[in-house]
């Protein structure tokens, strides 16, 4: 049965980065942006993974901890994933081929628990899974989850359109490892998924948002997709308002209507609350107060209604009064001449 995680992502060292660079070395911090974003609870995006990778091989080679292509031990990589912030639980940096160390027992009781980097000496042992292992040696990858045929292991020695590879036990024996690097998860950092509403759809791994009053669609992805699903604040009528852009001091940002998310390639992410919501918050409660107003307007004019009709009601009544009244009098006057009309017929026998 297939496994479909949100951080199971095929992303291959032969993509450019977000400015155009290719690097023939980069497997290593590959490995590690794959092991640091499953670590931070995120879930995987191609480009981001890339440019996580890239930034990792630039902060190396400054400090000379890399080749310029990005060729890197396990020692130096773990000094950058600690820089990055990581939680490093099992460190096995290299001393030969053939590690001493019981890695068997560590991927079968952490893959699909906590991620691991695992560097290889005969890569090309691989080939006859992965046919572009072929030639290869020294190599790392990161092993993510397993399953019953074997262990999940994102490879970046793929293709653009490559997918995870599954590596059985005999598979990885074959290919020698000789260094790894387990990361604790940071599980304060996992956040559920948002949940895009209706009106939104999807073009690849970006989501496109409502039209706004011009019938524009606004991309959410990359970095910017991976800061709105992890912060999980959207409400029902946020959307954005502007496309993605990158600012000069290497930030990448993107305005909705309530905040303006933030993202940065070494996967830190926030957003800045912006005047628009100041302002729609505004709109809302002006309009609120208008409907009560009118509704309140509404309510006075049925009292007055019911007043008057009460007033009317009250001159009927009195009017019923006043002839019930001359009806007694009558009756008074009546009798009256009865009795008298009486008498004088007395008086006339």
């Amino acid at each position: 049965m297939a496994i479909a995680l949100p951080w199971l992502i095929p992303v291959s060292q032969f993509l450019p980065d977000s400015t155009g660079r290719r690097f023939n070395g980069l497997c290593t911090q590959f490995a590690a942006a794959q092991c640091l974003t499953r670590a931070n609870g995120l879930a995987a995006n191609p480009q981001a993974i890339i440019d996580l990778a890239f930034a990792m091989r630039d902060a190396m080679f400054a400090r000379g901890e890399c080749g310029e292509n990005g060729a890197a031990t396990v020692a130096n990589m773990a000094k950058e994933l600690r820089n990055r912030g990581a939680d490093i639980a099992q460190q096995v940096n290299y001393s030969g081929d053939q590690m001493a160390f019981d890695w068997r027992s560590l991927l079968r009781a952490e893959a699909g628990n906590r991620p691991v980097l695992l560097q290889l000496a005969r890569t090309s042992e691989l080939a006859s899974i992965n046919s572009a292992a072929r030639g290869i040696q020294y190599h790392a990858v990161a092993v993510l989850h397993k399953s019953e045929q074997g262990y999940l292991v994102a490879d970046s020695n793929i293709s653009a359109n490559g997918a995870i590879q599954v590596y059985p036990m005999w598979a990885l024996e074959r290919a020698s490892p000789c260094g790894l690097i387990l990361l604790n998860m940071r599980r304060e950092t996992m956040r559920p998924q948002t949940a895009f509403g209706a009106g939104w759809g999807q073009d690849g791994r970006a989501w496109l948002s409502p039209p706004d009053g011009n019938g524009q669609r606004y991309r959410v992805e990359g970095g910017i997709l991976f800061a709105v699903q992890q912060l999980d604040r959207l409400s029902t009528d946020d959307m954005p308002i502007a496309n993605i852009r990158k600012d000069s001091d290497g930030v990448w940002r993107q305005r909705w209507r309530y905040c303006e998310y933030w993202w940065k390639e070494d996967n830190t992410y926030g957003f800045a609350p912006i005047v628009e919501r100041l302002d729609h918050e505004l709109t809302r409660t002006s309009i609120a107060l208008d409907a009560k107003t009118t509704a309140l307007a509404n309510a006075q004019a049925q009292v007055a209604a019911m007043r008057s009709d009460l007033d009317a009601a009250q001159a009927r009544i009195t009017e019923l009064e006043a002839t019930a009244t001359e009806s007694e009098d009558m009756k008074i006057i009546r009798a009256f001449f009865q009795l008298v009309a009486t008498m004088q017929k007395g008086k006339t026998k």
